[in-house]
């Protein structure tokens, strides 16, 4: 009795019912053929006429020998098409293996539960690690992840509902030292961040995008940050120490107390960024771009700046104790109080710059132009000052005891009561220079150009005259 067909079930073919029957006969005589083939016409056509010219005996073996050449080359054929055949199956079983991860990865992201959460992350490292092709793609999803549930908008809406403060000049918040503002990320996002941090150094078709975050006392030390994207993100108090940020873009970024020690920051771009009380002791900003940013009261020891931007940027109370800021564009920079000892200025631009009270004691301003610079009151005690341009320059009360004025430029400098006790100013040019009531006590001034009785005698008093001793009073 045949068995009932079901509803919708097709009837079974003469084809489906008898296909497979027929189909190992006709296959193996297409085999049996193709050999026949190989082994007879082909053979012979491969051996060529010359074969047919031997005797029988050395005619038989000769086929013999092509013939198994050609089975060898037939055999080879097949087995390179079998590996190949594997290796193409094993890399779709394998993208088909990764894609079910990345599935089952991204949707662990949007778990309600932390800890399913930061396992999808580690999934997603995985893959990015076994898979270049999805680098790119796995970076995106973990940056678009703290840009959803970290945003900056986070650290505004609580500064309102607390009532606090905002610093009017950087929009920042203040104090900087509430426990408020020290707030780590939460644990995701530290995690996708960590992540990133260590992605595999591959080239990268778009910056990593981590711009208006919130990512306040994030741990991110020694992380590969290298052309970022943190435009406007929140970095107060986090630890960046030996963090790779080379070209990153950190344009109005918020980095007040954060930890950048021996940072990489290479050309990197810092407009208007505010570094207010960071540490940045070793840190390596050659060529970066710090136009207009704050850096009150910043820790620059030994820092590196060498042909920075440094315009208008606002350095007061900063510690710059042997700093590097050679051929550094520092015109109308604030580094008013600033510890500026041993600083390295050589051929740096400061014109119109403000230096008032700046301890610049030893400080190296070699070819440094100074230009309408101010430095009332500043100590440039033994300071390297040799050929550097002071035209204009605002150096009243200053002290210059010992300093080291070779060749310089001082036309129209003001020099009221400034100290030049043991200066050394061989060949200065100090034209209209005013040295009213300046102490000039031990000073050559056999080589100094430009210098009138006028100034002499406002600069030498007689009650001072008189009190060296070998020297007597003028009429």
């Amino acid at each position: 009795m045949g068995r009932t067909l079901g509803r919708g079930e097709a009837e079974p073919t003469w084809t489906m019912r008898y296909g497979v029957w027929l189909a190992a006969p006709v296959g193996a005589a297409v085999i049996m053929f193709m050999l026949a083939m190989l082994l007879g016409p082909f053979t012979h056509w491969v051996a060529g006429p010359v074969v047919h010219r031997l005797p029988d005996k050395d005619q038989a073996l000769a086929l013999n020998h092509v013939r198994m050449t050609v089975l060898q080359s037939v055999g080879g054929t097949a087995a390179l098409s079998a590996l190949a055949f594997a290796a193409v199956n094993y890399r779709l079983n394998r993208r088909g293996q990764i894609t079910e991860r990345y599935t089952a990865a991204i949707g662990n992201l949007a778990s309600d539960k932390l800890a399913e959460r930061i396992g999808g992350m580690y999934a997603l490292e995985h893959i990015m690690r076994e898979s270049e092709r999805d680098h790119s793609t796995v970076v995106e999803v973990l940056s678009a992840f703290i840009r959803e549930n970290a945003p900056a908008d986070e650290v505004w809406a609580s500064a309102r509902d607390r009532g606090r403060w905002m610093h009017p000049p950087t929009g920042t918040l203040d104090p900087p030292d509430d426990p408020h503002t020290r707030k780590r990320p939460a644990t995701d996002i530290q995690t996708a961040l960590t992540v990133i941090a260590r992605r595999p150094r591959r080239p990268e078709q778009n910056r990593v995008d981590l711009g208006t975050t919130n990512l306040r006392g994030a741990d991110l030390r020694g992380a590969h940050l290298e052309q970022v994207d943190l435009r406007g993100a929140h970095l107060e108090h986090a630890d960046l120490r030996g963090a790779h940020l080379e070209d990153a873009n950190l344009r109005r970024a918020h980095l007040q107390h954060a930890n950048l020690r021996r940072a990489h920051l290479q050309h990197a771009d810092l407009w208007g960024a505010d570094l207010r009380h960071a540490y940045l002791g070793g840190a390596h900003l050659r060529r970066a771009d710090l136009w207009g940013a704050h850096l009150e009261d910043a820790n620059l020891v030994g820092a590196h700046l060498e042909h920075a931007r440094l315009l208008g940027a606002h350095l007061e109370r900063a510690y710059l104790v042997g700093t590097h800021l050679e051929h550094a564009n520092l015109r109308r920079a604030h580094l008013q109080r600033a510890n500026l000892v041993d600083t390295h200025l050589e051929h740096a631009y400061l014109v119109d710059a403000h230096l008032e009270d700046a301890n610049q004691l030893g400080a190296h301003l070699q070819h440094a132009n100074l230009r309408g610079a101010h430095l009332e009151r500043a100590n440039l005690g033994g300071a390297h000052l040799e050929d550097a341009y002071l035209v204009g320059a605002h150096l009243e009360q200053a002290n210059l005891v010992d300093a080291h004025l070779q060749r310089a430029d001082l036309v129209g400098a003001q020099l009221q009561r400034a100290d030049l006790v043991g200066a050394n100013l061989d060949h200065a040019n100090l034209v209209g220079a005013d040295l009213k009531d300046a102490d000039l006590w031990g000073v050559d001034l056999s080589t100094v150009r430009g210098l009138t009785e006028t100034q002499l005698r406002s600069a030498i008093t007689a009650d001072v005259e008189e009190e060296r001793p070998g020297e007597g009073s003028q009429p």
